[in-house]
């Protein structure tokens, strides 16, 4: 690189007009420097196993489960709704409807809960009006499934025989199938009754 001196007497380098400095032959050149603020962090789940979140997963639905008796109501009426389907034999467009409707509640439901948590620990549970209108508009979210989800519950028990013919449905499987109504009735029954006891142990 070209050289001069200036009026103290010292040699200075000469930059070229790119404002670059040429580099010398087998000279490395030197690496970006970081970004201001340093790396970007790395995410939670960055380079975790698959099966490991899997059970984050699982361990995140459990959760709001214990925590959420909304969430825990919506699985108690999830089981009875999916538990008429066997006794009215429902199958076909009719049951996956009914389990689309069931998971779009259940989704929006864990979604709620997510961003009620995140709403909480970003306004550190101080009154908020944009914190209330987030949390206004995911229980919107949980209220327009949950309307979905009635409307389908309808549509595929009711519509087709009419209440009436619904209640004669259930009654003939119940004589007809003793053991396997107990059996649903008592899974119905359980669900609720661990709602319950999950509900007693959050609180």
């Amino acid at each position: 690189m070209p050289t001069r001196k200036g009026p103290d007497g010292r040699r200075a380098h000469l930059v070229p007009v790119g404002g670059r400095p040429a580099r010398r032959p087998g000279a490395r050149e030197a690496a970006p420097s970081s970004p201001p603020g340093g790396a970007p962090p790395r995410r939670l789940w960055a380079g975790r196993p698959f099966p490991v979140r899997v059970v984050n997963a699982a361990r995140g639905v459990w959760l709001a489960y214990r925590t959420e008796p909304n969430l825990r109501f919506h699985v108690f009426a999830a089981t009875a709704a999916l538990a008429l389907a066997h006794v009215t034999a429902t199958g076909g467009w009719r049951l996956a409807y009914l389990l689309a409707s069931v998971s779009l509640v259940l989704a929006a439901e864990l979604a709620n809960t997510a961003v009620e948590r995140a709403v909480d620990l970003a306004s550190r549970q101080q009154p908020d009006p944009v914190a209330r209108a987030a949390k206004d508009v995911a229980a919107g979210v949980v209220l327009v499934a949950t309307v979905h989800a009635l409307a389908a519950g309808w549509l595929v028990f009711v519509e087709p025989v009419g209440p009436v013919g619904l209640l004669r449905l259930v009654l003939g499987y119940s004589t007809a199938h003793p053991v396997p109504a107990a059996f649903l009735g008592a899974l119905v029954a359980l669900t609720g009754a661990v709602g319950l006891l999950a509900g007693k142990g959050q609180g």
